[in-house]
């Protein structure tokens, strides 16, 4: 091989060695990570393992509301400061059902304790919208905030194309389709800003880089994984939801209705867990983040100059010194 041909099969490795060390620089000068002088946050999360075939049955509300009482003040007596109930674990519209949400406003009062919890809401302005909410109700029972989740499921939440697929109907309970939420919203707890993602919102970079920039320094994911049942998927689920905080050095509480519950360290470690189908509490300490990443400055810059230089890679060595090889000869096209 020419001389001038062996430099150009070296070109995309040297460039990939200068991008790796300019995209790591920056972070170097002001890491992102746990805040050594913040304050840790005892957070519990209380997992229902509420049955999927009777979530929703009315009979069934005030008994789901008083295993989340009993789970939510058993979290007060360990020492919680804050407890994160999962996707939907009030199965009735918050807000709108009087009876069933006084009665879970009295759970926060009465535990002396601020809960995020996941309801269904509506929203009567514009003809009327369902949305698929998580609220944070402070320790007087009084809602401080709510982020409606914007990343639907299709099928699952709402039906796609619908005047062609008149005929389907979607797989979550509840008459008409979910709406999409209109953008992040950041709770606040402990002092702490907090941004909050729904299901399977945490696969999904970009939305969890809005909060990240918006200022939260920890973050929480409610999800309902009862729908996989004992397979793989919650498994799944759980560690691509730990690639969130790997790549925005933030930790996260996740609370899922049938597991896998876990706090997540910021390097992506699971620091507790609450294995599939129990009922339990699980309560740990979380260090709040500070900082920013290079991938929350750049977003998906680092991906598309991957994409570029495996281009890159595979273009330069089909070049020899005198244009494209093929079958071996050089100097065609000379």
């Amino acid at each position: 091989m020419p001389p001038s041909a062996s430099m150009n099969a070296l070109i995309p490795g040297i460039a990939a060695i200068l991008f790796l060390l300019l995209y790591g620089w920056p972070g170097s000068v002001n890491p992102a990570g746990p805040a050594a002088k913040v304050p840790e946050v005892k957070v519990a999360i209380a997992q229902g393992g509420i049955d999927q075939a009777v979530k929703w049955d009315p009979e069934n509300q005030l008994a789901t509301l008083g295993i989340y009482s009993a789970l939510t003040w058993a979290a007060r007596d360990a020492g919680a400061q804050v407890v994160v109930w999962p996707e939907t674990a009030a199965p009735f519209i918050y807000g709108w059902e009087a009876g069933l949400s006084r009665w879970l406003e009295g759970i926060a009062v009465s535990g002396r304790i601020p809960i995020v919890f996941g309801a269904p809401w509506y929203d009567p302005a514009g003809g009327g919208k369902y949305f698929n909410s998580v609220f944070l109700m402070d320790a007087r029972g009084v809602v401080l905030g709510r982020y409606d989740k914007r990343h639907l499921v299709p099928f699952g939440e709402y039906i796609p194309l619908q005047p062609l697929l008149f005929f389907l109907s979607k797989l979550t309970a509840g008459e008409g389709d979910f709406s999409s939420g209109a953008g992040p919203a950041l709770f606040r707890v402990a002092g702490r800003p907090v941004s909050a993602s729904i299901c399977y919102e945490a696969l999904f970079p970009a939305l969890i880089r809005e909060g990240v920039l918006g200022g939260a320094t920890w973050l929480v994911n409610v999800t309902n994984d009862a729908w996989f049942g004992d397979t793989v998927a919650p498994h799944q689920h759980l560690a691509m939801a730990r690639m969130r905080c790997v790549e925005f050095r933030r930790p996260m509480v996740r609370a899922a209705n049938s597991g896998i519950s876990a706090v997540i360290d910021a390097d992506g470690g699971v620091a507790a867990s609450l294995g599939l189908f129990r009922r339990g509490i699980l309560v740990a300490a979380v260090r709040p983040g500070t900082g920013e990443t290079v991938y929350a400055k750049t977003g998906e810059i680092f991906g598309i100059s991957c994409s570029i230089l495996t281009i890159l890679a595979f273009i330069f060595p089909l070049r020899g010194s005198h244009g494209i090889r093929s079958d071996g000869r050089e100097g065609i096209g000379a």
